[in-house]
């Protein structure tokens, strides 16, 4: 059993590459000091917002290093160690806790599918392996999906295992796994910014937010104001929210992050794929838009 809980809002770093893919380390520094400064509770690095799969190993072990010398210890970072095997798994740990990570975020192995019973003997290696506490990352609809009696039962039992982040986007594990605490104890984080309240009113204990690395700000506020009694600020919080998470929505992820980073002062370089046209349009579009949201909502963001 575990004797804390991971809790608030951990900002998912986005990657910021050159022209030629590069990993822009200047750049990640200095959004790793920008979502620090706005009172961000942690940072998750290498999972699904910052296009792991996009980057090699090498790359992979240099953001984990970048991030962790920028943060100086002053908020916990969780390390996706997500890949393809156990032994890139494993590599990815070890360079994770030589960093000073606080703890692994571990996702099923990607591409290939596998068994329910395979996927469990995985993790169970992996947590039994590691020097870090881990916590599962569910994302199915990328990798294999974790059922929830599986799930439960690694949460229930597993060696080193310490909680859960969540980004299936349903509601359906809310309340089963916070009823699951009164058994042990364990952090649970949404990972899908359209659920940050209703995963705090079912019994969360906050986010690892995609939204939080293009406004912390808004995120942040939302935790806090539910923290302190204030559901009706906090929901509040969730429909201004709701309103950037549509706009982001019409982009590949995380395209509309990276976009929106360049609005705020901090460009991050090409996309992954070459623009049409059209894209070009509501690229434009979506700047000028984020632009006159911010604005109207300064109060927040000032």
């Amino acid at each position: 059993m575990t004797t804390w809980r991971l809790k608030g809002v951990f900002a998912s770093l986005v990657t910021p590459v050159d022209e030629d893919g590069h990993v822009l380390q200047d750049v990640l520094a200095e959004l790793t000091g920008f979502l620090i400064d706005r009172k961000v509770n942690g940072l998750c690095i290498g999972d699904f917002w910052s296009e792991y799969p996009n980057f090699g190993m090498e790359d992979r072990k240099l953001i984990i290093s970048v991030v962790t010398d920028a943060a100086r210890g002053r908020v916990p970072i969780l390390s996706t160690i997500s890949a393809g095997t156990m032994t890139q798994t494993m590599a990815l740990a070890c360079h994770s806790a030589e960093a000073g990570c606080a703890a692994l975020l571990v996702g099923t192995p990607h591409f290939y599918a596998y068994e329910q019973r395979d996927l469990e003997t995985f993790f169970r290696k992996i947590f039994s392996s590691v020097n870090l506490p881990c916590l599962l990352y569910g994302l199915p609809a990328h990798t294999n999906p974790i059922e929830i009696d599986t799930l439960q039962r690694l949460l229930l039992t597993a060696t080193n295992l310490i909680g859960f982040k969540d980004a299936s986007g349903e509601t359906k594990y809310l309340p089963r796994l916070a009823m699951a605490r009164e058994q042990s104890d364990f952090s649970l984080l949404v990972g899908d910014d359209r659920l940050d309240y209703t995963a705090l009113t079912a019994g969360w204990d906050g986010a690892v937010s995609g939204a939080a690395c293009l406004c912390p700000e808004l995120v942040v506020k939302l935790y806090e104001r539910f923290r302190a009694g204030d559901r009706h600020q906090a929901e509040q919080s969730q429909v201004i929210l709701d309103e950037l998470l549509l706009e982001l929505a019409k982009f590949p992820q995380p395209w509309g992050l990276r976009i929106g980073l360049g609005v705020r002062g901090i460009p991050t370089g090409p996309l992954p794929l070459p623009l049409s046209l059209p894209r070009k349009q509501q690229v434009t579009q979506f700047r000028d838009w984020l632009a006159g949201w911010l604005e109207r909502h300064r109060d927040i963001f000032s």
